[in-house]
């Protein structure tokens, strides 16, 4: 049955292009836990990633992340400071505009932590799993 609630809220994947420290071409990868607004609020919100004030609207569609961390590794909070650093990443934004917009429209990307996993690592995947116990079982 589908719900009709006040406000829907998902876990995503946001992806973008960079590369690593010798030249090498990536995919960055984080969860954010998004609101998927109604239709007649969408765009206005993701217009206003191009104001002055980028702040207000990353927290009018991000409640929460995952996998974002510093030097060390250790997990970061979402604060106002440690988003506005995320938000200077190169091409960050566009990855989070538009792994939303397929979000909205119902496409899912999701292969990375899931509910309940911790938050500053990925949960084993039942395909991980099996490709790791395949290569470690001796060849008949």
């Amino acid at each position: 049955m589908f719900k009709l609630v006040n406000e829907r809220i998902s876990w995503i994947d946001v992806t973008w292009p960079g590369l690593d420290e010798g030249g090498v071409a990536l995919e960055n990868r984080i969860e954010a836990q998004v609101v998927l607004l109604p239709q007649d609020e969408v765009q206005d919100a993701i217009n206003r990633f191009t104001d002055d004030d980028k702040l207000a609207a990353f927290k009018g569609l991000v409640r929460d992340w995952r996998g974002i961390g510093d030097e060390g590794g250790a997990s970061l909070p979402m604060t106002d400071d440690n988003i506005a650093a995320v938000m200077r990443v190169p091409m960050f934004l566009e990855g989070l505009i538009e792994s939303y917009g397929r979000a909205y429209r119902g496409v899912s990307d999701r292969r990375s932590l899931s509910a309940g996993s911790p938050a500053d690592g990925p949960q084993d995947e039942p395909a991980a799993r099996k490709v790791a116990a395949s290569k470690s079982k001796p060849a008949s």
